[in-house]
């Protein structure tokens, strides 16, 4: 009796050759080793990997879930950005494989692999921040069961993103061939289904995703980019709101034209071509990005032009080695305030500038720093009591207490009645 399609993967990943076993720990790079004219491979992988993961709202540390993460180079990639990352695969084989590459490239201690069914995950409810899946889905008996399941461990604002081959990936030759030589079962996802699914599983959101190789794919000439020129912006790609009926009336008309003998499609007009490449990367190569709960992506305080907020100081002290404050801070702009990042790449602290108690001009820009406890949302207001580094400095000391977003830019915040949040600090000569 045939195994069924997980049961047979695992079977085959017990006992890998050193060659396969070779293969699956230097994925997605082994073929530019063994053949070097696959070069380009990779970029394949990459790509997937850059347009699932710019889709979701992440922080440094939140968890994730690398659902079917095979050789597990997507968890090793997502760990070295800072993430917690947990793989699940049915198959043991291949998890041996991603604990080692985890120890190879330093990040064991922010993964963990787990072996289970991708359709009966063995994790609490509201267990994480994100769920990322590429190409695995299409491998399940039940999909619309596995993303059910998805959004049972998600947490109410979980995100759930899927990169998946479409329509027409059963028939082709290399699919046929996995099928006769593995067992592994090869599936179309299409966005229709997806929909349906997510509808299905209580997702709040669902959205189609434009893939970024549908632009590469179009080379045009000066010739061809001056035609496009010519073509009024608002009647341009998604400028207006008859976009999408125009590209499906442009599809249809280029699909009816192209079955005539002697067509030679470099002779469309510019606009035909792109949303030619946009309908076929669209349908034959998914991205579906599914929310648990709606509203605008929320942009981290990396994104400088969201971050506004207000700082009332509620009291101030120096002590021996540290200068404690209470405050009240307030975010009134549109972008969370991320207490943790990546190499400190956006994240937000309260800062002490010293200020000339007679010009008022800015003497020290750096003069001091606090961490903040825990991220903020827009509308949030928190107090905290907070303690910095004291400076070495002596006298009465005139600073302004802003908020600073790391690398990229000062809030300039005021109290909530529009002042300058200025405080006095006496430092003791020889305190330190």
């Amino acid at each position: 009796m045939a195994l069924d399609p997980i049961r047979a993967e695992d079977e085959r990943t017990r006992s890998l050759s050193a060659g396969e076993a070779d293969y699956f720990r230097r994925f997605p790079f082994h073929e530019c080793f063994t053949a070097p004219t696959s070069w380009h491979m990779p970029l394949i992988a990459m790509h997937d990997y850059a347009v699932a993961m710019s889709q979701l709202s992440l922080e440094a540390f939140d968890l994730i879930l690398d659902f079917g993460c095979g050789p597990g180079w997507l968890s090793e990639f997502a760990a070295r950005q800072g993430l917690r990352v947990v793989g699940i695969d049915a198959s043991e084989g291949t998890l041996r494989i991603c604990r080692r590459r985890a120890i190879e490239a330093g990040v064991a201690e922010r993964t963990a692999f787990v072996k289970g069914d991708v359709q009966r995950y063995p994790f609490l409810d509201g267990s994480f921040q994100a769920v990322v899946c590429v190409a695995a889905l299409h491998h399940i008996q039940d999909m619309g069961v596995a993303v059910r399941e998805i959004a049972r461990i998600l947490r109410p604002g979980g995100e759930a993103v899927f990169l998946e081959p479409g329509r027409g990936h059963g028939e082709k030759a290399h699919s046929q061939q996995a099928v006769s030589e593995h067992g592994t079962l090869e599936q179309d996802v299409l966005p229709e289904d997806m929909f349906r699914w997510a509808s299905e599983a209580g997702f709040a959101e669902f959205h189609v995703v434009p893939q970024y190789f549908a632009f590469p794919a179009m080379r045009w000439n000066f010739g061809q980019w001056q035609e496009h020129a010519k073509v009024a912006h608002a009647r341009r790609p998604g400028q207006h709101r008859g976009a999408w009926a125009r590209l499906r009336q442009l599809v249809r008309l280029w699909r009816e034209t192209r079955s005539g003998e002697g067509t030679d499609p470099g002779a469309f007009p510019p606009e035909w071509l792109f949303h030619l490449h946009f309908d076929q990367w669209m349908s034959d190569h998914g991205c579906y990005l599914m929310r648990k709960r709606r509203g605008d992506r929320l942009r981290g305080s990396g994104w400088g032009d969201g971050c506004q907020g207000t700082v009332e100081v509620l009291s101030a002290r120096v002590e021996r080695e540290e200068i404690v404050l209470e405050v009240r801070l307030r975010n009134t702009g549109q972008a969370v305030w991320l207490a943790r990042t990546w190499r400190e790449f956006g994240q937000v602290r309260l800062g002490l500038q010293r200020i000339h108690p007679v010009t008022g001009a800015v003497e020290d820009l750096d003069f001091a720093r606090f961490d903040i406890p825990q991220s903020v949302a827009p509308g949030e207001e928190v107090t905290w009591t907070v303690r910095g580094t004291r400076p070495q400095a002596a006298g009465d000391v005139l600073t302004r207490v802003d908020l600073v977003s790391e690398q990229v830019k000062w809030f300039q915040a005021n109290t909530p009645g529009g002042d300058e949040p200025l405080v006095t600090l006496r430092l003791c000569p020889g305190a330190r």
